[in-house]
């Protein structure tokens, strides 16, 4: 490189750390931190790095001194035989299946009109009262005049879809 341009080149970055002094900084750090990591790292190794690339073959010496054919690496280990995993007897599903398909089949299957009265008449006998009792200040649910706007709405649109064979 001409010495012209080296000069420029050690002006400009000397301008730029003046301008970038915490940018400076920090790339003169990192370059510190990579130098002295590379270079522990290279006091302690103790193997091959894969990284590096292929690993040297080595050969056999003969008896005289030069080098012979190369030795073979060793075999690669075997691993033990894996047994496949014996499976389990199943067992009862209880996170995905209901206990039972209705409250009538956990109960031994629908009940039957004289059962449900057999049931009424029970608590009569008992002293319970079976009716459902509301509240004496409750009154009607539905204003009468709403009512009969929805009894009129329904008739008509009775009419209509009789009329309207689609």
């Amino acid at each position: 490189m001409e010495p012209v341009k080296l000069l420029e080149r050690a002006a400009s970055s000397a301008a730029h750390a003046l301008r970038h002094p915490i940018s400076s900084a920090a790339y003169t750090a990192g370059m510190a931190r990579g130098l002295v990591g590379a270079a522990l790292h290279g006091a302690t190794a103790t193997g091959h790095d894969p990284d590096a690339g292929p690993r040297p073959v080595p050969t056999q010496r003969t008896s005289s001194g030069s080098a012979g054919a190369p030795v073979p690496p060793p075999p690669p280990p075997v691993p033990a035989p894996v047994r496949p995993p014996v499976p389990a007897a199943p067992g009862e599903q209880f996170a995905t299946e209901p206990k039972a398909v209705s409250r009538e089949a956990e109960h031994g299957g629908p009940a039957t009109d004289a059962e449900i009265d057999a049931w009424i008449d029970e608590a009569m006998a008992r002293g319970e009262d079976a009716d459902v009792e509301t509240p004496a200040a409750t009154g009607p649910l539905l204003d009468p005049s709403i009512a009969k706007a929805i009894r009129s709405e329904s008739e008509m649109l009775r009419r209509d879809a009789e009329r309207d064979p689609e």
